[in-house]
């Protein structure tokens, strides 16, 4: 359910974005056919990066995301919120996708000041990782721009941002990468 309504989700973002049909929005974005459709894979685990993980999810390529176990309640975190974040972990998924499909735009050429831990709405203690997927506490504090901008897709489906002025940039910037695919 949660891959489903990621999807959903991102197909009427787009729409608003382009000002298409959501479902033609979502096609022309990453770039399907009914020949070369988008796929989401269970797996029992997957390889990233020479390791392998049994849970969360990956984008292989420009139209397979694979996800093994995603978030569940545990602990003090519930079922509603485990639910949006493992919602939210497919929409960043979808943003990876994004910039395979979009590789000439660069769109993942995220500005040096945006590389950081600021800027990011606030996620509940037991979700940490709610509206930021990929923190760099996961690369021994590394900041991936890939990772940033899949992310700041994430900030931009469902319009959620963090405050000051960093927030302020990534929603300009994720906004200006967004309307410079529709542009084509």
């Amino acid at each position: 359910m949660a891959v489903l309504l990621a999807v959903l989700d991102t197909a009427s973002a787009l729409g608003k974005d382009s000002g298409l049909d959501p479902w033609i929005a979502f096609r022309a974005a990453f770039r399907t056919t009914k020949d070369d459709p988008m796929v989401f894979e269970k797996v029992y685990s997957y390889n990233y990066d020479g390791k392998e993980y049994t849970d969360g999810a990956v984008s292989q390529n420009y139209h397979l995301v694979q996800a093994a176990e995603l978030s569940q309640p545990i602990g003090f975190r519930t079922s509603a919120m485990a639910f949006i974040s493992a919602r939210n972990n497919m929409v960043h998924e979808l943003g990876h996708v994004l910039t395979y499909n979009w590789s000439s735009k660069n769109l993942d050429n995220v500005p040096g000041g945006l590389l950081n831990e600021e800027g990011w709405p606030e996620s509940p203690a037991s979700a940490n990782i709610t509206w930021r997927q990929h923190p760099s506490r996961f690369d021994e504090g590394t900041v991936y721009p890939g990772e940033v901008f899949a992310d700041m897709f994430l900030g931009r489906v469902y319009n959620k941002w963090g405050a000051g002025t960093t927030g302020d940039r990534r929603r300009e910037y994720i906004t200006d990468a967004m309307n410079s695919i529709w542009d084509d």
